[in-house]
């Protein structure tokens, strides 16, 4: 397990636990974090039909109902390159005392991770590994003057 502290748009550092952390642009929102993310209808019916019994709701559950949840949440997961954000999300963390897990998933234009492993890595974009021992900080933000420029070609 990974041990990081975290700290989300300037806001106050959290102690985490968890299997890691992905970070991406609306570029990779489609990809890799859209599937650890992403939601299968057979866990919003069952969120919903519990929701359902909880609340004495009268839900037409029915699929159309569920797929159409689903779908929504699931395309509220992806966004445009263009737009200034970063989607971060914590891969199964762990929760108890020690470790809070407030935001498991967030939109942000900033976050600061704080190495408190001992031979950790951190690695970017699939491929290019750092060292990333304790007391390490590594900070991502959208920075304007650093914006990606790319060009369609239509037929």
């Amino acid at each position: 397990a990974s041990y990081y502290e975290i700290s989300v748009d300037d806001g106050p550092w959290e102690k985490q636990k968890s299997s890691g952390l992905n970070l991406c642009t609306g570029t990779g929102s489609k990809a890799w974090s859209f599937n650890i993310n992403r939601v299968a209808t057979q866990a919003v019916e069952d969120v919903l039909n519990i929701a359902k019994r909880q609340g004495n709701l009268n839900l037409p559950l029915n699929r159309e109902l569920v797929e159409k949840v689903t779908n929504e949440y699931n395309e509220s997961l992806l966004f445009s390159p263009e737009e200034p954000k970063i989607l971060f999300s914590i891969r199964e963390p762990i929760a108890n005392r020690v470790f809070s897990s407030s935001r498991q998933r967030c939109f942000s234009s900033k976050v600061c991770v704080r190495s408190r492993c001992w031979d950790a890595c951190m690695v970017v974009d699939g491929g290019t590994s750092f060292e990333f021992n304790d007391g390490a900080i590594a900070s991502m933000m959208i920075n304007k003057e650093d914006e990606l420029r790319t060009v369609l070609l239509e037929q």
